[in-house]
């Protein structure tokens, strides 16, 4: 199987992008194709066993715009894009499907609002590097008039700033350097101080900080750069270090130019990863102490940005690789725990009492995020409350929202309550959520006492509340 992916990768194989009942596309890797006349089909397989084959009717409408063929259904949700290498072999597989038949004609608006738009919005909440690069260098290769209504479009739904950021990381690295009156201004230690920036040769040819993206990263690939003739003579705080790293591995054109995505790396060679991030960032950055970079500091991509703003000041407190492992890997099954852990600064500077929450949060799952990696979420506009109260059902009000928690992660890490092999066969969130239901209610009587009645927390303060002479009697033996 590894032989035949290697193979289409190096042949230049087909990509698979491809919607799911939500609507939200994903990337299915490489994929083999057959047009099949006699049913009048589109057959898409997936060379990754996890995806689902696809087919496509004929009756559907086809595109084909440069190297992407859109294939649009009579549903969205089975909606999906076809990215060859070259736009002949588009081209040639949208010849062959049609034939002689009358070719349908679609609009840029209708590509950009059916899956160019929830694409687009998918990648500002969460980096997919695969999907932006495709998408980047197919809008590139269009034709000026085409290029210009997409650019548009986009800057109509208020994501163009979001796709193409001005320059945040450059702008950082220059504010770094220069005070307001655009002078060199002096650099700030961690310990407060003051001092000029140290320039190790002042014969050195030095060129100063690029005024965009594009230019720092040829800069970056220059063989000039790359022999040492040209240098960024700028120094960094820990804080400014790890901001910059996170705009540089979630950056969708790649500037640091590795080979694969962070959240594609095997665990046993993630040390050797992590050197070659190290070694590309301080090439970037100039950064002649490598060590100074923790080895694992790619796995800080594994935060949105809207998260990584949070905790950005308290990453720069503890550059320790170990700490920065544990946090990386916490993340992936408590994310809300960890974001409120790291939020406050001031309580990260106590490393004992930091390094203990961050040990108690070593077992733990919080109750979204097992049910997001189980599948069990199907109607992403609904909150966690209303999933715990499918779940809990007539128990849900008898206990407060860290109870419930409490009693709910205790539920899905019991093998008596939760059978995981089972759950993943059922088809589709909503009767996972159901059989779930099923199997609390019997584990919570085997391990907790059932309260009586079903009154809410107000009806039951409401009811200790009532004078004295208005409640009923007890029957006393």
């Amino acid at each position: 199987m590894m032989d035949d992916k290697k193979s289409h990768h190096k042949n230049g194989g087909i990509h698979l992008i491809a919607s799911n009942k939500d609507h939200n596309f994903e990337y299915n890797g490489f994929c083999k194709i057959k047009i099949n006349h006699v049913s009048s089909m589109l057959e898409v397989e997936p060379i990754t066993e996890e995806f689902k084959y696809i087919s496509a009717m004929f009756q559907w409408k086809f595109y084909a715009q440069k190297n992407i063929l859109f294939v649009f259904a009579d549903f969205e949700f089975k909606d999906f894009i076809l990215v060859f290498n070259t736009e002949a072999r588009c081209q040639k597989v949208y010849d062959l499907i049609y034939r002689k038949n009358m070719k349908d004609e679609a609009t840029n608006e209708l590509i950009y609002n059916r899956i160019l738009l929830p694409i687009l919005n998918q990648i500002t909440k969460v980096s997919n590097i695969v999907i932006s690069q495709i998408l980047l260098k197919w809008i590139n290769k269009l034709e000026t008039n085409d290029k210009e209504m997409y650019i548009k479009m986009m800057k109509e739904s208020g994501i163009y700033d979001l796709i193409y950021p001005k320059n945040e990381f450059v702008a950082e690295m220059n504010s770094i350097g220069n005070d307001e009156t655009g002078c060199r201004a002096q650099l700030k230690r961690n310990d407060g101080t003051s001092r000029k920036p140290r320039t190790a040769d002042p014969a050195a040819k030095t060129t100063a900080v690029p005024e965009s993206r594009d230019a720092l990263e040829k800069l970056a690939t220059d063989d000039a750069a790359e022999s040492g003739a040209q240098e960024i003579k700028l120094e960094y705080d820990e804080s400014q270090l790890f901001k910059i790293a996170h705009q540089l591995l979630t950056n969708p054109r790649n500037p640091l130019k590795l080979h694969r995505q962070p959240d594609e790396v095997e665990s046993y060679v993630e040390r050797k990863y992590g050197e070659e991030v190290r070694e590309s960032l301080a090439k970037i950055l100039n950064i002649s102490n490598i060590i100074k970079i923790p080895w694992n500091i790619f796995k800080i991509s594994r935060f949105p940005k809207e998260d990584f703003v949070k905790i950005q000041a308290s990453l720069g407190i503890l550059p320790d690789s170990n700490r920065l492992d544990k946090i990386c890997n916490r993340y992936k099954r408590s994310p809300k725990s960890i974001i409120k852990l790291l939020s406050n600064p001031e309580l990260v500077k106590d490393k004992r009492t930091f390094d203990k929450n961050l040990d108690d949060l070593a077992n733990k799952y919080e109750v979204m995020k097992w049910l997001q990696d189980h599948e069990v979420v199907y109607d992403c506009t609904r909150e966690e409350r209303w999933y715990e109260k499918k779940i809990m059902k007539n128990v849900f009000s008898h206990h407060s929202e860290d109870e419930r928690q409490e009693i709910l992660e205790k539920f899905f890490k019991d093998r008596s309550g939760v059978n995981t092999s089972n759950l993943s066969r059922l088809n589709g969130g909503e009767r996972k959520l159901e059989k779930l239901g099923e199997w609390f209610q019997k584990w919570y009587k085997n391990n907790y006492v059932t309260p009586k009645g079903n009154a809410t927390d107000e009806n039951r303060d409401a009811e200790n509340k009532k004078p004295a002479s208005k409640r009923p009697k007890r029957y006393k033996k």
